[in-house]
């Protein structure tokens, strides 16, 4: 792992919803955070959420979450550069 500084982006999956011969399609969908080393290595990954929040939605504390369970996995994450593209 190449943990020189981290990536912090947001997903947003689209899913269909049961669909009905005499309506539209009608789509949801899901938002999830996830961390990953410089490399592109996925390190850690948010519980997903409804989409009718952007991925901004309680940031503090989903980061906090996600750096917690980094520690957990014996991941270092002390004095780490986080670059955030969240928009």
């Amino acid at each position: 792992m190449d943990l020189s500084s981290i990536q912090l982006d947001g997903i947003h999956t689209p899913s269909k919803r049961e669909y009905r011969w005499w309506a539209e399609k009608k789509y949801k969908t899901s938002n999830m955070l996830i961390l990953t080393d410089s490399q592109g290595i996925l390190l850690v990954c948010s519980e997903p959420e409804e989409g009718n929040h952007n991925g901004a939605y309680n940031l503090v504390n989903k980061v906090d979450m996600m750096l917690q369970e980094m520690r957990h996995s014996t991941i270092a994450t002390e004095r780490l550069f986080l670059n955030a593209d969240l928009l």
